[in-house]
């Protein structure tokens, strides 16, 4: 028998989140996986895997992964270790060359720009 919508608390599963997630809409191209572990030396498994843990958002600023400055590029987490399936995440092209800019490591960039983003006027 379908369940009654109408009831608050099927109105409230019906409504929640997981009903409209689904764990494909955060799967990388198979292609774009090979791809970004080719060149980042990561293995495609450990790349699929923080993708989907990123929900295909970059780590950092929250941005959806996409092209061009938006393009993910794969990034140490911790620079006193070396790029590794242990020691990396995503972040958008863009977030990469301006902390690279820096020479920060990604805590006090991030912090910085935090710091700076709440007083931006245009």
């Amino acid at each position: 028998m379908p369940r009654d919508r109408t009831d608050s608390a099927s109105r409230s599963d019906y409504d929640s989140d997981e009903n409209t997630d689904s764990e494909c809409e955060y799967e990388m191209e198979v292609d774009q996986c090979s791809a970004l572990a080719r060149k980042f030396g990561v293995s495609e498994r450990a790349l699929a895997d923080e993708w989907k843990a990123q929900s295909g958002f970059c780590r950092f600023s929250g941005c959806v992964l996409g092209t061009g400055d938006y393009a993910p590029v794969v990034v140490q987490r911790k620079f006193a270790e070396s790029l590794s399936d242990n020691n990396f995440c995503i972040v958008i092209a863009k977030l990469a060359a301006m902390r690279a800019a820096t020479g920060d490591n990604w805590r006090k960039f991030v912090r910085f720009m935090h710091s700076i983003g709440r007083d931006l006027e245009v």
